[in-house]
C-alpha cells in the first residue's frame, strides 16, 4: 500500500486541542476519522518539541535502507561480473520498491565498488598457488643470483590487436583479487610466433618462428640462438636458463637436450608470468608496435617492426630494471599467498 499523504498543520491542531480537552486517543480518532497510531505520533511530537509545525528535515530518506545496503554488498560480491541490470532485478525482487539506475550506482559507489574492465591473469588452480608460494619461498633471498639467470619466452602478435574486455564490479584495492580477474587460457591464431631471450646485462636475440613449436623445432632454436648467447655472456655453465612449462619445454627430446649441452635450468611455476620479467618486454613491444603509428600489411612487416623496436630496448636500462624487481615480484606472491600480483 502507498504511503498516505502527510496531515495539514490544522488537523494537527485539531488533535492536541481535543486531546487538551480530556479526550482519549481512540475518541479522537473516531472523531476527526484518522488512524489512532497518527493520533498517538502527533501528540507525541507536540509534547516533545512544543509545536504542531512540520519539523525540518534533511531531505527525502534514502530508498536503500542498512538492510538493502548490507543485501547489495553481498549480492555484488557474490558475482562480480554481475550487470547492473541484472543487479537491479535482484533488487527490486527483495526490496519490493523501484528505482532508478542512478540510485543503484550512488548506493554501489558509497561502498566503494565502482565498474572497471577485469585485468586479464591466468587461470590458477589450487596446485598452481602451492607451487607459486613455493617457488617464492624458495628464491626470496635470491638477489645477485638473478643476474646469472637468462630469461626466455615465445610470444604471439597480431596485426589487429584484441579488443574484447571484461567488466567487474570492485574496490580499487581489489583489481588483482581471483573473483576481480578475467581468467586467460593457451589458445592459437593467425599473426607471428617469436621466442626472445634476456638477462640483467640486457636483451638477447629475438627470434621469428615460422611454424608449430615442437620439441624439434625448440631444441634447433636452443642450437642455433640460445648456445652462442651463452657464449656470448661468459659460457654456458655460467648461467642459469629458465624456461616456462610449455610442451616443448618439457618434452623428453628438449630435456635430453639440456642434458647433453650442459645447460643448467630453473624450474619455473606453471601459469606464473609474473615471475619472468621478459613477459612485460612483450607487453612493452606490443604497446610500442600499436603506438608506433606505421600498420603492418603483412607478416613481415609486423617483425621487421617488432626487430627495431628490440633494438631501440636494448638501449636503455629496460632488462636490468625489470630482472632487479624479481626479489619484489617474489615477496607479492608471498603476499598473495600464491595468487595474482600486480606483474
Amino acid at each position: 500500500m502507498g504511503r498516505s499523504s502527510e496531515l495539514k498543520e490544522e488537523v494537527r491542531g485539531q488533535i492536541v486541542g481535543l486531546r487538551q480537552a480530556g479526550l482519549t486517543l481512540k475518541a479522537i480518532s473516531l472523531r476527526l476519522c484518522i488512524p489512532k497510531s497518527t493520533v498517538h505520533d502527533t501528540i507525541g511530537r507536540y509534547q516533545r518539541f512544543g509545536s504542531c509545525t512540520t519539523l525540518w528535515r534533511c531531505g527525502r530518506p534514502p530508498i536503500f535502507q542498512e538492510r538493502d545496503i548490507r543485501h547489495l554488498q553481498r549480492a555484488t560480491s557474490g558475482n562480480r561480473k554481475v550487470c547492473a541490470g541484472t543487479l537491479a532485478t535482484q533488487m527490486t525482487q527483495s526490496m519490493g520498491k523501484s528505482f532508478c539506475m542512478k540510485t543503484l550506482y550512488n548506493a554501489l559507489h558509497s561502498l566503494g565498488f565502482k565498474s572497471c574492465v577485469a585485468t586479464r591473469k591466468p587461470f590458477l588452480k589450487s596446485a598452481h598457488l602451492t607451487t607459486r608460494l613455493q617457488y617464492a619461498e624458495d628464491h626470496k633471498d635470491w638477489v645477485a643470483e638473478w643476474d646469472q639467470v637468462i630469461f626466455s619466452d615465445e610470444s604471439f602478435f597480431t596485426i589487429s590487436s584484441e579488443g574484447r574486455f571484461v567488466r567487474v564490479w570492485r574496490r580499487p584495492s581489489e583489481r588483482y583479487k581471483m573473483e576481480c580477474c578475467h581468467p586467460t587460457f593457451q589458445k592459437g591464431g593467425g599473426g607471428i610466433m617469436v621466442w626472445g631471450a634476456m638477462t640483467a646485462a640486457g636483451l638477447g636475440p629475438l627470434v621469428r618462428v615460422n611454424e608449430k613449436i615442437n620439441s624439434d623445432k625448440y631444441c634447433q632454436i636452443l642450437e642455433e640462438y640460445l648456445l652462442p648467447y651463452m657464449e656470448e655472456l661468459g659460457g654456458r655453465h655460467t648461467y642459469i636458463f629458465q624456461q616456462d612449462n610449455a610442451p616443448s619445454h618439457k618434452a623428453k627430446a628438449t630435456m635430453e637436450w639440456f642434458e647433453r649441452r650442459s645447460v643448467n635450468l630453473l624450474d619455473h611455476p606453471a601459469c606464473s608470468p609474473d615471475l619472468n620479467p621478459i613477459e612485460r618486454i612483450w607487453d612493452i613491444l606490443d604497446r610500442s608496435l600499436r603506438s608506433s603509428g606505421r600498420i603492418p600489411s603483412n607478416n613481415d612487416e609486423l617483425f621487421e617492426i617488432l626487430q627495431s623496436c628490440w633494438n631501440d630496448l636494448r638501449a636503455t636500462d629496460c632488462a636490468y630494471n625489470l630482472v632487479s624487481s624479481m626479489p619484489i615480484r617474489l615477496q607479492a606472491v608471498v603476499e598473495s599467498k600464491g595468487g595474482h600480483t600486480k606483474f
